[in-house]
């Protein structure tokens, strides 16, 4: 049943992590990085505070406040580099790309906390890991520029630092209080993109209005809901389960911006999509 819990939490995280990839993406071909992700989670950060004080515990314990703050700041980082590199490239390839953070959580995972997988499990995982590269590889002329290049170098730094968080991540939710723990999370990560603001007072936004305000506070709900559920999806099971499930979120993405956005989709990537839904609902099935 705990299995099983954890992956419904997963596909909630895959969900939220898609829609929020879109929305973070449409809103950055005219807003400016920086204050797109400083007043996003700012507003994401706000209901997990107020319901974290009404429990009256916001302090969980030394061991486990340093790896919030540490968790804060290293989110901050990820979240910048990401959004860098989707303002550089296609969503449909930043987000893929940076889908595969799950293959590096897994064998860290196994690695340091010892996790063990049934042989379908593991192939399942394995499937899931090449249904992500195959939505990942564009071979178009436009893929082969400079720009379009970057953003694949960003996303897998984004990869990199992204598996070692999911670590430090599950470390924090097999924690007592939870909700306490994400909410400093989301705290140092807010303070450390505040602490930024000098460097950023150069940058100016194009066509940021009352409504793209608005829409960036609903990216701030969207993206901090889905971090939460992954957070629970940890406490409940495994890395090795949950972080490949939660970062599938591409195929979200990839199916909102070919609608609204009309980037092209190839053959393989189709192949890729199909995999990673087949293998999410089976994997979910027999959890």
């Amino acid at each position: 049943m705990g299995l099983a819990l954890s992956v419904l939490f997963a596909i909630g995280s895959m969900l939220g992590f898609g829609l929020a990839d879109f929305i973070a993406k449409a809103i950055l071909t005219r807003s400016n990085i920086y204050r797109t992700l400083l007043i996003s989670q700012s507003v994401g950060t706000v209901p997990f505070l107020a319901l974290a004080l009404s429990y009256g515990n916001l302090f969980p314990g030394q061991s486990i406040f340093l790896l919030d703050l540490l968790c804060g700041v290293l989110s901050a980082f990820i979240m910048l580099t990401f959004y860098s590199a989707l303002r550089l490239g296609k969503a449909t390839i930043v987000s893929s790309v940076s889908g595969c953070i799950s293959a590096f959580a897994v064998v860290l995972s196994v690695i340091v906390l010892e996790e063990k997988l049934t042989l379908v499990q593991m192939l399942l995982v394995a499937a899931i890991f090449c249904g992500i590269l195959l939505v990942a590889f564009d071979k178009t002329d436009e893929a082969s520029s400079s720009s379009s290049r970057l953003s694949i170098v960003l996303a897998l730094v984004v990869v990199v630092l992204g598996g070692l968080n999911v670590i430090i991540q599950k470390w924090i939710a097999v924690s007592h209080n939870i909700l306490s723990s994400f909410a400093i999370v989301r705290l140092s990560m807010a303070g450390s993109l505040a602490m930024l603001f000098p460097f950023s007072c150069g940058h100016t936004s194009l066509h940021e209005t009352r409504k793209g305000y608005l829409v960036m506070g609903l990216l701030g709900l969207i993206d901090a809901s889905a971090f939460f559920s992954l957070f629970m999806g940890f406490k409940t099971g495994f890395v090795s389960i949950v972080a490949p499930v939660a970062n599938s979120g591409p195929i979200v993405t990839i199916i909102l911006a070919r609608i609204f956005l009309n980037e092209r989709v190839q053959f393989r990537q189709k192949i890729g999509v199909i995999t990673i839904i087949v293998c999410v609902v089976i994997l979910s099935a027999i959890a």
